[in-house]
């Protein structure tokens, strides 16, 4: 077997380990929480502060530094892939921004909402992050054709959701509107899920020609 195709799959594949670990993590969180919650009501945040949920607030905030390392290796596996070929100006910009993304992510775990300061400006950093991401890296892609065209434009709705979103917050701050931070968040992990799996198929196919 080709060993950069290997090396490669396995920078892929942290998508799937990163999206695992935050549900699985995140699902542990929820479970220890003493009270109720809820998407309409509680942002994802609350999960991480050991005040409101003092079993439970290690294994979200656990979930978003994995989530964040994970992204990383996605990355650069994913522009190994798709960005050298003819320098693809747009996704090397896409990529570098995706870089500051995973910072802020894995700030957010680190600075749970008990340091709320900091971690609102982390949290706001992510999805602010998230819009160039998004649409400069489906843009680059769209024209891939195929599941990963499909992809990208899901990509691309989620990036204009993510950027209502923004909007949103700056306009009436974060008392509502969790529903659409889980719904982006967990879209995007979705996202990171389906664009590896072609990616990695369009990897092998480059390793073998």
């Amino acid at each position: 077997m080709n060993p950069d195709y290997s090396r490669w799959t396995l920078l892929l594949s942290s998508a799937f380990f990163g999206g695992t670990a935050y549900c699985v993590l995140t699902w542990l969180s929820i479970g220890f929480y003493p009270g109720h919650i809820s998407p309409l009501d509680n942002y994802l945040s609350v999960l991480g502060n050991s005040s409101l949920n003092p079993s439970g607030a290690i294994f979200y905030n656990l979930a978003v530094i994995l989530a964040g390392i994970s992204l990383i290796p996605f990355y650069v596996g994913l522009f190994q892939t798709f960005g050298e070929e003819g320098r693809n100006r747009i996704l090397t910009l896409a990529m570098t921004i995706g870089v500051l993304n995973t910072v802020a992510i894995m700030m957010s775990g680190v600075f749970s909402e008990d340091v709320y300061d900091i971690h609102y400006l982390a949290s706001f950093s992510i999805f602010l992050t998230w819009i160039p991401v998004l649409l400069l890296t489906n843009l680059a892609l769209l024209n891939q054709g195929g599941f990963i065209m499909w992809t990208s434009r899901y990509g691309l709705v989620l990036g204009v959701i993510d950027t209502l979103f923004m909007f949103y917050v700056l306009l009436f701050g974060t008392d509502t509107g969790a529903i659409i931070e889980w719904v982006t968040i967990f879209s995007f992990v979705a996202w990171t899920v389906l664009l590896a799996i072609p990616s990695l198929r369009n990897y092998r196919a480059l390793s073998v020609a």
